[in-house]
């Protein structure tokens, strides 16, 4: 014969994963949406952001074709020259250099956009 187990309180460990993916949502909501709508999203055939987080990604939406292509480069990938005049860094050394002028963003961006070739429309951090 089973014994009945007592019930179950709440789970504790869910909840706070819910309110961490609520809080995140609501975090990148508010910091992308103002982004997008100051730049040219949806008003052109492509659209190019760069990504910066753990890894640097160059994200390319084709409005028209409802497309996207993701690009990752490597964490030590080698920028032979960074936008500015800053020298030579690694491309996840490029925000930070950028950001002791205040302008770490269109230090990235500008550096990957004479790398590539690509227009780059924004960044995203």
């Amino acid at each position: 014969m089973r014994t009945k187990r007592p019930p179950r309180g709440p789970n504790f460990l869910g909840l706070f994963i819910l309110l961490i993916l609520i809080v995140l949502g609501f975090f990148g909501a508010t910091q992308v949406l103002p982004f997008i709508q100051g730049n040219s999203f949806g008003k052109t055939e492509r659209f190019n952001v760069v990504i910066a987080g753990d890894k640097t990604l160059l994200l390319s939406l084709d409005v028209l074709q409802k497309s996207a292509v993701l690009l990752s480069f490597p964490y030590d990938l080698y920028m032979p020259e960074v936008a500015f005049g800053y020298g030579q860094y690694r491309i996840s050394s490029v925000y930070g250099v950028g950001e002791l002028d205040h302008r770490g963003g269109a230090t990235l961006s500008q550096t990957l956009q004479e790398y590539t070739g690509v227009p780059i429309d924004g960044y995203v951090l």
